[in-house]
């Protein structure tokens, strides 16, 4: 029987660990503040008045965040509730786009920051959809950050049974670290449209009714959730013109599932299952691979450009979610894709090896 669980628990490891190189990603992420640590306000119930900042939550109960609620005093307790907690931000780089990692939440939530919804996982009921084991990446607009004072975190959650509540054990502030071979960030409010309309692709189409997304960040955190299939984003920016005359290239992170991309009207590259244009080696599959393409020389304009995508999502999380996402001179892309490549190495010979001594281990 021990030798059995033994056996058992390596061959988890095995899932555990090829799963961790899977999402590799996460190494490049760096933690401002942990948000599982000290207690949270807490009240069972719904009112969305407790999404305010000036909201007087001071009766509320306190518990813990990374810990269900049953766990904490609300045992049997079914339906919504709402968690609370002030944050002072330490100094900050203002160019980085700052992230809320949750790791799950059972089963649906909406997440507010100083009264201002900036994600969602799941539906609430009257189309109820749970989100439980999804882990989320909120973008906090950097127009909603006071730098100089308190700020509010407010966490509508639904359970629909079972345990409830903040359950994930890693719940923080982060920014992602490559942001720093950007020369232009792009990443923030884009436009996007689940139809392929006419002439889309030009810089002359007009995307005033299109609904505006974060990037990076998956479209089911948006509204979208479950949504699988096309999809369209748009985003018109300028270039400093002292980057015109050098060779340019368009970071576009990872995209959920393929992408096709057009740069002022004019197709600069895409990934897919039968094409690959971008600068990296598939990793992992589409899913995993860093989207970055050449751009031709003069097709940036001094003045206003247009970026246009074409995603198609084949299932579970679907968008451009991760980054960098922006322009980059060669010298930055160079040192960008030593650093992944050799993540890339780490990773894969990391796992091979260890799933190689478990094998060796249990079946010699």
């Amino acid at each position: 029987m021990n030798y059995r669980n033994s056996i058992i628990k390596k061959l988890v490891l095995v899932a555990m660990f090829a799963g961790i190189s899977a999402i590799g990603y996460c190494s490049d992420f760096r933690t401002i503040m942990s948000l599982t640590s000290g207690l949270w306000k807490f009240s069972p119930g719904d009112d969305m008045a407790w999404a305010q900042t000036n909201f007087n939550d001071n009766d509320w109960e306190t518990i813990y965040a990374g810990k269900a609620w049953e766990e904490q005093g609300f045992v049997g307790y079914d339906g919504y509730a709402w968690y609370r907690k002030k944050v002072t931000f330490p100094e900050i780089d203002k160019s980085k786009t700052i992230i809320m990692r949750i790791e799950n939440i059972d089963d649906c939530d909406e997440v507010y920051f100083n009264g201002s919804l900036i994600g969602k996982t799941g539906v609430m009921p009257g189309r109820y959809n749970s989100g439980y084991g999804w882990e989320r990446y909120y973008i906090v607009p950097l127009k909603l950050i006071n730098r100089f004072g308190e700020n509010q975190i407010a966490v509508r959650v639904y359970d629909d049974g079972g345990e409830g509540g903040i359950t994930g054990k890693r719940m923080s502030l982060i920014y992602d670290d490559n942001e720093q071979y950007l020369d232009v960030n792009l990443a923030g409010e884009w436009k996007f449209a689940l139809n392929e309309y006419k002439n889309w692709k030009s810089p002359e189409y007009s995307d005033v009714q299109w609904h505006t997304l974060l990037v990076p960040m998956y479209w089911e955190s948006q509204g979208y959730f479950n949504y699988d299939g096309y999809a369209c984003y748009r985003k018109t920016f300028s270039v400093p013109a002292e980057l015109l005359n050098q060779t340019l290239y368009l970071s576009l992170g990872k995209i959920d599932d393929c992408d096709k991309v057009y740069l002022n009207g004019e197709y600069i590259g895409e990934l897919s299952k039968t094409k690959n244009k971008s600068e990296f080696a598939r990793h992992n599959g589409e899913y995993y691979t860093e989207r970055v393409y050449e751009i031709p020389n003069k097709l940036l304009k001094d003045g206003s450009n247009t970026i246009c995508v074409k995603v198609y999502d084949n299932g579970q999380g679907g968008g451009i979610y991760q980054g960098p996402i922006g322009i980059m001179t060669q010298n930055n892309f160079k040192l960008y894709k030593a650093k992944i490549l050799k993540s890339l190495e780490y990773e894969e010979y990391n796992v091979n090896d260890f799933i190689k001594d478990v094998f060796d281990e249990i079946f010699n």
